[in-house]
């Protein structure tokens, strides 16, 4: 695996910056955690290093005021701000910088269960609205999580939900799995910082789509993940987790590359009751040479 440091000396925005990393060949990046560069957007980063299929090797936090940390003088104030007699009084404020240890962590080690669906184009349809990367949320302040218990508690999730009718799971050939409702994301873009999410459902031949958003679905390959498999069934799965094995173990080791233009989070419940989530990610064939 190939990785570089993500300042290269030209300041571009950080998904062409990302994009032109992996154009060139590179599996993965190192990124610089602060403002300075004119990155304002810094926080977005680990992101869009995922969604243009980029392992982050690791994340350098800037530190202030370093050369103190070996700083030989005879007050020694600039480490503390006290010179060594003051110091020894009782009360005094002193700065300590424990030993520096390194911890090794095995990956792989579980296997990872996916699949791999060939997909003719579709459209979906439902509730859209634009999120920022930095806090999740959208220009109202409300994040998603949020977004999702307020349609729960104001009648607006049946609504959608009885909206696609008749037998769905056979014309988009779904699983019965399946609930009607699931979440789009990334699909389009809308800024460095921010990011399209949709909650909404397939869209049938008698859908009823009237006040919602219509988006297109192109004809794709996908990369399939359940948490049913990676998880214990019981509905309290850690997507989070999911996707950083996902981007972390999976993608650099596995012959493709995510592509732009959406995601699908997929709520489902077995035939033994269990909830699970189905991730699904956009793919194309790594090209060797």
């Amino acid at each position: 695996m190939i990785t570089i440091y993500d300042w290269f000396g030209y300041e571009l925005p950080i998904k062409e910056r990302y994009q032109l990393i992996k154009e060139a060949g590179f599996d993965g990046v190192l990124l610089w955690w602060s403002e300075d560069f004119n990155r304002n957007d810094y926080r977005s980063g680990p992101q869009i290093a995922r969604e243009a299929g980029l392992f982050i090797e690791n994340i350098h936090t800037p530190i202030k005021n370093q050369n103190s940390l070996w700083l030989d003088n005879l007050e020694g104030e600039d480490l503390h701000g006290l010179t060594p007699t003051t110091a020894r009084n009782a009360g005094s404020q002193l700065k300590a910088y424990p030993r520096i240890s390194f911890q090794i962590i095995l990956k792989g080690v579980v296997g990872m269960n996916y699949r791999i669906e060939k997909r003719d184009a579709f459209q979906v349809y439902g509730l859209e609205d634009i999120y920022n990367y930095d806090d999740i949320a959208n220009q109202q302040g409300i994040s998603i999580p949020e977004v999702w218990q307020n349609i729960g508690k104001n009648g607006e999730f049946d609504r959608l939900r009885k909206s696609v009718t008749g037998d769905w799971w056979h014309e988009g050939n779904f699983s019965k799995e399946l609930g009607a409702v699931f979440a789009y994301d990334s699909y389009k873009f809308t800024s460095n910082t921010t990011f399209p999410y949709l909650i909404g459902c397939y869209k049938s031949e008698n859908s009823k789509v009237n006040g919602y958003t219509v988006v297109d679905v192109p004809a794709s390959t996908w990369a399939v993940f359940s948490t049913l498999n990676d998880g214990n069934g019981s509905g309290n799965y850690d997507l989070r987790s999911l996707k950083n094995r996902i981007f972390s173990e999976w993608l650099p080791t596995s012959n493709f590359n995510v592509l732009d233009g959406g995601n699908f989070e997929m709520y489902c419940t077995d035939k033994d009751g269990y909830e699970y989530c189905e991730l699904w990610y956009r793919i194309e064939e790594k090209q060797i040479g």
